[in-house]
């Protein structure tokens, strides 16, 4: 079947078009297994829109003659895709209800049915009736076995010639086995940069992001993730750079300082950080230690690690039991004139791109991260453990959506941690947040005004 395109199909992107040769031979040969499509791409790539035009093209000329289209959450694209093709097709596809899917394939999954059928000529309400094509979006939110049970089933039963799956950022478990079907399979990436209908405007938005919040722009843009949970906060770039063993002594400080994070119960371990910040801006940390007592003791070893480095300012977690700790260490009256400053993960952020603080000092570590400029220079083992804390910090994507970029809270990020709450993590994003922001000797700014600059506009590189 040879298939000339609609003109609202110019400027799709050439690896959505390169689908429209297996899918016709699907279509017209009932012998053939289905054909599964796995496309991801970023915001704005076009991936939706260009696949919703195909299957507007597909639908107009008759190859078509059945489509569901589905999304494990309510979502835009439910209204998104569907009003598309409906715009397309002149109206000759109408909405159906929502409903659920779990009486056939075993998930809560909401879809919405859209479609006409040759025998009814009305939109398609029976799940077990044969479908030409099911579109599936946002499968970043079916956790494991809802989706591959979903898909499987599709695929097995036969109740999908095509199967068409989007994603910001596809899940492993999808794509592991849509390499299993080989040839039934088209697996693709694209992105907005490939995108020849993207306005200017937007294009230069989102190279602007890129160049000054890299981190950010990975997880908002590049890889936006549909997952519940939210996508890594602190990138693999900057964790390598991070944990990467410096060689040489550590340069001149221009400033030092302590950190202290307060366990919250029992068994939960209060954390030490030591931190050097040098002429560049570069800072370089160690763990003074990690131990589990009271807080006495967390106050002798507090002015122990401040001598021992001739720190000039301590910061401490000051939410929670952190307070109480606190004022043992020091009442508030003398904590002024002693250096020893209050973190509040909950108070305002410094920079209203940021939910509050204790995003915006993750933040600090993800931008030094990503410019080579935050080292860890102390033990492997306990390195080790850092490494994994601050890689279980993710995005909230709500929050990120709305343009406040926000960690989860740590209920979320202890899933990944066993249950343990990220204590290294923690004071050394207190720490950093603290070099980064406290105020500045003028005699110092003169010599460091540029890249002062640069780190107060949030420039990575």
């Amino acid at each position: 079947m040879r298939l000339k395109l609609p003109s609202f199909c110019e400027g799709i992107n050439p690896k959505i078009l390169n689908c429209i040769k297996p899918i016709l031979d699907r279509l017209g040969n009932d012998k053939l297994p289905p054909y599964v499509v796995l496309l991801e791409g970023s915001r704005y790539s076009g991936k939706s829109q260009g696949m919703a035009r195909l299957v507007s093209a597909l639908i107009l000329k008759k190859a078509v003659l059945s489509c569901l289209i589905g999304s494990s959450v309510e979502s835009g694209m439910m209204a998104g895709f569907s009003g598309l093709v409906m715009d397309l097709t002149g109206g000759k596809l109408k909405n159906g209800n929502s409903k659920v899917l779990s009486s056939i394939i075993n998930t809560p999954a909401k879809i919405d049915l859209m479609g006409f059928h040759k025998s009814r000529g009305e939109a398609v309400k029976d799940l077990n009736t044969h479908h030409d094509i099911v579109v599936m979006d946002e499968m970043g939110a079916w956790g494991e076995k809802v989706g591959i049970d979903a898909i499987k089933t599709l695929y097995r039963d036969g109740n999908a010639r095509i199967i068409i799956v989007i994603a910001n950022r596809l899940p492993n478990w999808i794509v592991e086995w849509g390499e299993t079907l080989e040839e039934n399979c088209n697996y693709f990436r694209i992105d907005y940069w490939e995108n020849k209908k993207l306005p200017k405007y937007l294009f230069d938005q989102l190279e602007k992001e890129k160049e000054l919040h890299p981190a950010m722009w990975k997880a908002k843009t590049l890889f936006a993730s549909d997952d519940i949970d939210g996508t890594p906060f602190i990138s693999a770039t900057a964790l390598e750079y991070i944990f990467t063993e410096y060689k040489g002594n550590l340069p001149e400080s221009i400033f030092r300082c302590i950190s202290i994070d307060v366990g919250g119960e029992l068994g939960d371990p209060h954390c030490i950080v030591k931190l050097w910040q040098s002429k560049d801006k570069s800072i370089f940390w160690d763990v003074h230690k990690l131990f589990n007592s009271n807080y006495p003791i967390l106050s002798q070893e507090a002015m122990f690690a401040r001598s021992q480095i001739g720190a000039t300012h301590e910061i401490w977690d000051a939410d929670g039991v952190g307070n109480a700790a606190l004022d043992f260490r020091a009442p508030k009256s003398m904590r002024f004139e002693s250096n020893i400053i209050e973190f509040r993960g909950g108070g305002t952020a410094k920079n209203s791109d940021y939910f509050n603080a204790r995003s915006e000092a993750y933040f600090s570590i993800a931008k030094l991260g990503e410019m080579n400029m935050l080292h860890y220079v102390g033990d492997k083992v306990i390195g080790k453990q850092a490494r994994i804390e601050l890689g279980a910090t993710t995005v909230y994507p709500k929050d990120t959506v709305k343009g406040q970029f926000r960690i989860n809270d740590k209920t979320v990020i202890k899933r990944y941690l066993s249950g343990e709450s990220p204590n290294v993590a923690d004071a050394v994003a207190m720490g950093v947040w603290f070099c980064l922001t406290r105020p500045q000797n003028s005699d110092l700014m003169s010599n460091i005004q540029q890249i002062e600059t640069k780190i107060n506009h949030g420039y990575i590189g």
